[in-house]
């Protein structure tokens, strides 16, 4: 007799990530930008540079400067809000090739526009869409997925098979909570703990060396509370749907890159 697979609020496995949508270069005023919607979740990242800088209190002789805002929905920016440009901002002077462009300046506004959870992810993964849109230059391409830690499900509800970011860890048929990516806002809500991660790419040359999941993890926030053996879990199940996400990105640049070779008249080799 076949599992049931465990029911989620919108039908998809533990496993699976919302369907994205991505637009590009959307901001006429924008050096790049993109808009990247997961269901109720959706964000506008728009990239202003490199360009010179006007301040001394932005300009390093040695390196460019980035900075980040982040707008919500309506109202005055929270502390979510400038939480969440500090994330962006470690893991963006990371991920850009900082040392290309000295004295100059990159500007990354992010506008929240709807929160059906897993905005944390959308508006990183968003954030390298549209440096990729800006020609910004990158060590590698961050990608970023979350996870939450649910109560199991009940056995007539176990969950079978695998959704689109491929094989991931399960909780045993004894455990007591439950594993899943891309949290809707009810299921973050109703999760013990939840995992907002972004990753070094595994066959990026930064990746080299680094083992896990945990070693890849570029940032990894958590709230709540969880055992070693969930987070684990949960960070290696949140790489595989950052992979997932990367795939998505590079596919949408693909074919940017496509449409603008043929409104040039350009035939694309390979």
């Amino acid at each position: 007799m076949a599992a049931i697979r465990a029911a989620r609020p919108d039908g998809r496995a533990d496993d699976e990530l919302r369907p994205m949508i991505a637009d590009l270069s959307l901001l006429s005023r924008a050096d790049g930008s993109a808009k990247l919607a997961c269901g109720e979740t959706s964000v506008v990242a728009g990239v202003f540079g490199p360009m010179p800088s006007r301040s001394s209190r932005l300009e390093d002789p040695t390196k460019m400067v980035i900075e980040v805002t982040v707008r919500p929905m309506a109202g005055q920016a929270s502390r979510v809000e400038k939480a969440l440009e500090r994330r962006i901002l470690g893991v963006l002077e990371r991920a850009v090739d900082v040392a290309a462009h000295p004295r100059a300046l990159v500007r990354v506004a992010v506008q929240v526009c709807g929160n059906g959870g897993g905005l944390a992810a959308a508006a990183l993964n968003a954030c390298t869409l549209a440096l990729l849109d800006a020609a910004v230059p990158l060590q590698y391409c961050p990608h970023a997925c979350d996870v939450a830690v649910l109560p199991a499900a009940r056995p007539s509800e176990a969950a079978a098979g695998s959704g689109a970011a491929g094989a991931s860890p399960k909780p045993s048929s004894g455990s007591a909570t439950r594993l899943v990516i891309d949290p809707t806002e009810e299921e973050e809500a109703a999760a013990r703990a939840c995992f907002s991660a972004v990753f070094v790419p595994a066959d990026a040359p930064q990746a080299r060396g680094l083992a896990t999941s945990t070693a890849r993890a570029a940032s990894l926030r958590i709230a709540g509370s969880t055992s070693r053996e969930e987070a684990e879990g949960a960070v290696a199940l949140a790489e595989a749907g950052a992979a997932a996400a990367g795939a998505f990105l590079s596919l949408a640049m693909r074919r940017r890159t496509a449409q603008d070779a043929e409104r040039r008249g350009v035939v694309l080799q390979g």
